[in-house]
């Protein structure tokens, strides 16, 4: 379940990562 757990965690920051770059893009407009 901790390995679950990471796996998580991990989705979590590549979503933060995601919404950023797309913040980023769009605020270069």
């Amino acid at each position: 379940q901790r390995r679950e757990f990471v796996e998580w965690i991990m989705e979590q920051q590549v979503d933060a990562d995601f919404s950023n770059k797309i913040f980023s893009d769009e605020a270069h407009f």
